[in-house]
């Protein structure tokens, strides 16, 4: 599971103007982290379907393409650590009032690719919300920041 997929999609999302409210590979790709949220863990044919559904949004839009693929590349070249993401608290205080979205664990310290779930954690809170990409440029301020000083 390649966790930097997701966090350049939702990097994507806090820099661009592009409305998806309409986007039903968006609507889809939100529904399935939702009921993911409920879950204990997320298997490798759920994880494929997540990514399946963000490759759709992003060949619906060409400029948020462009603009994931750049933001990946310059994911891949960096060690993300885990003061750049959103604490715990930041997470909780983003989600939508009506209901708690559900996490899975939380290991704090070094970012190890498929022991954390802190950016899966993220997709869940940024997606669920009803402005995902307004919780995006919120929540991923810090790593926005650090990247563009990069």
């Amino acid at each position: 599971m390649n966790q930097n997929n997701l966090l350049a999609f939702l990097l994507t999302l806090s820099s661009t103007d592009t409305n998806l409210a309409d986007d039903s590979d968006f609507k889809q790709l939100r529904n399935k982290l939702e009921l993911l949220s409920q879950k204990s863990a997320i298997t490798p044919q759920a994880w494929e379907s997540i990514q399946t559904k963000m490759v759709a949004v992003l060949n619906n839009h060409e400029s948020l393409q462009q603009l994931y693929q750049d933001t990946q590349a310059q994911l891949e070249a960096i060690n993300i650590t885990a003061d750049l993401l959103p604490t715990s608290e930041e997470l909780a205080a983003a989600q939508p009032a009506s209901r708690k979205i559900g996490t899975l664990g939380y290991h704090p310290g070094k970012l190890e690719e498929g022991k954390n779930n802190e950016i899966i954690n993220i997709g869940f809170t940024i997606l669920s919300n009803p402005e995902p990409q307004k919780t995006a440029q919120t929540l991923l301020q810090r790593l926005l920041d650090w990247l563009k000083n990069k």
